[in-house]
């Protein structure tokens, strides 16, 4: 596909594409939504860091998916929770460590 293209086959490629653009892909913005949440939660549950908080006095152990879900809901930043399984120094109550 190298070269020079000549006025009328870049004209034919330029009306391909549109054609292509114009079409859409079919999903309707309902079923794109689904197939857009199913694979965030695929790659969460696949990719994601498991996190384990350990609380020190009770050894009660608190396990979440993500370390972004770990962050939202202990109310802690990725950096701090990835700081403390690396120094191995506890945050508050808590030691924190990774799933392998």
């Amino acid at each position: 596909m190298g070269g020079v293209k000549s006025p009328e086959h870049l004209e034919n490629l330029g009306n391909i594409f549109k054609k292509f653009h114009s079409k859409g892909d079919g999903f309707s913005p309902e079923a794109r939504a689904k197939i857009t949440q199913g694979i965030v939660n695929f790659n969460i549950k696949t990719k994601g860091k498991k996190v384990v908080f350990t609380n020190i006095e009770t050894q009660e152990i608190l396990t979440f998916i993500s370390m972004r879900e770990a962050a939202l809901k202990m109310n802690i930043s990725r950096n701090t929770i990835n700081k403390h399984v690396l120094s191995k120094e506890p945050w508050g109550k808590y030691i924190i460590s990774f799933i392998i």
